[in-house]
């Protein structure tokens, strides 16, 4: 009787320790509550640090010279300065194709400036002003495309070339397609225009006897200069 009693307990101890479907089942559903809770604990932390970093983030600065920052902006003379709005208790970060050129903090000022003092090399360059707040965070930034064209060259008379009075003709290479001002002794003479090979020539009237000058500016659409060439000296000889 005593040894029945025994073996019914054991044997009631190891069912209650086998896994049933029912016991499974709930075991199952314990964990699939607590990651749905956890899944949810997540994106609820998520929502709220997102809508705070965007409550907190500043305001996209603001560009008023030029005043469009969507068009290219033709750079020919430097230094050259670009300003705007920001808003305050931000630091300000100022790039130059993607190297930082300048940092300052805005205290209770809104208004900025920034001058590009280094004449940048020619062609296309991306100027990008960020608003950073106290928090670390940082605004959308501005993107500011500025080109730097290429400066027409003279290739005809060379410098302190002695030229026949009669035979002045002066050639060089600039955009195809772009005007081109030529000055004498620094007055405005004629424009002419680069052809399909970014040639353009000038056959200029006869001058004076004795040393002059030469010099071209290239002129783009839309009325924005290009740069200047560097200034040719030559002699007019009888």
């Amino acid at each position: 009787m005593v040894y029945q009693f025994i073996i019914s307990y054991k044997v009631n101890k190891i069912q209650q320790k086998v896994a049933t479907p029912e016991k499974i089942g709930k075991s199952f559903s314990k964990y699939v509550i607590v990651i749905v809770l956890l899944l949810l604990v997540a994106a609820v932390f998520v929502v709220l640090t997102t809508s705070a970093g965007n409550f907190l983030r500043p305001e996209k600065p603001v560009l008023t010279q030029p005043a469009d920052a969507s068009k290219e902006v033709y750079i020919t003379k430097f230094p050259y300065t670009i300003s705007g709005s920001t808003t305050i208790q931000t630091r300000l970060i100022i790039t130059v194709d993607g190297a930082e050129v300048a940092a300052r903090d805005q205290g209770q000022e809104i208004f900025w400036t920034y001058t590009i003092d280094k004449a940048l090399e020619p062609g296309k360059h991306t100027v990008t002003i960020t608003a950073i707040n106290y928090a670390g965070i940082k605004s959308e930034p501005i993107e500011l495309t500025v080109v730097v064209p290429q400066p027409p060259q003279i290739t005809e008379p060379h410098a302190n070339q002695t030229v026949p009075k009669a035979e002045l003709r002066v050639t060089g290479t600039a955009e195809v397609g772009s005007q081109v001002n030529l000055f004498r002794d620094g007055e405005f003479v004629t424009t002419v225009q680069a052809d399909a090979t970014g040639t353009f020539t000038f056959e200029h009237p006869m001058i004076t006897l004795g040393t002059h000058t030469i010099s071209v500016e290239s002129v783009k659409t839309l009325g924005n200069f290009g740069n200047t060439s560097q200034s040719i000296e030559f002699i007019v000889v009888q």
